[in-house]
């Protein structure tokens, strides 16, 4: 009897420490993916500032960087069972405060660039493995 006893408490341990795990590395997905879609506002709005002063080139660069975080964010949400609708609603409120930010006006774009470049050029080189550690 003690035996069960003692298997029993360890199992309820363990699947309590599990669930501990899981929602842990819930968190910080969901935290990871709030990285990426404010790298990917500021990516999209960073490209639509080049092809408006006529840097088309760097633009469709940056674009294809923006691409990159929307999949990987819809990824990320997907393995943790995170709504589309909720992926898009913090997307949609990300742009609004990173575009009030800067008064709705791209010559305003340095705000942009220096709250976000380097921490987004760091974390997009490498996959956001870092924010995931």
């Amino acid at each position: 009897m003690k035996i069960v006893i003692f298997f029993l408490i360890v199992f309820f341990n363990l699947s309590a420490f599990s669930k501990d795990v899981a929602d842990n590395e819930k968190w910080i997905m969901s935290n990871v993916i709030d990285d990426m879609l404010s790298c990917q506002s500021y990516y999209t709005i960073a490209a639509d500032s080049m092809e408006k002063y006529g840097d088309k080139k760097n633009a469709e660069v940056i674009k294809e960087y923006s691409q990159k975080l929307s999949f990987m964010s819809f990824y990320l949400a997907d393995s943790i069972k995170l709504k589309d609708e909720t992926l898009s609603a913090k997307l949609d409120l990300t742009f609004k405060e990173q575009f009030e930010s800067i008064d709705f006006d791209y010559s305003n774009i340095s705000i942009l660039i220096q709250k976000y470049a380097d921490n987004c050029k760091e974390w997009y080189e490498d996959d956001f493995i870092s924010r995931m550690h």
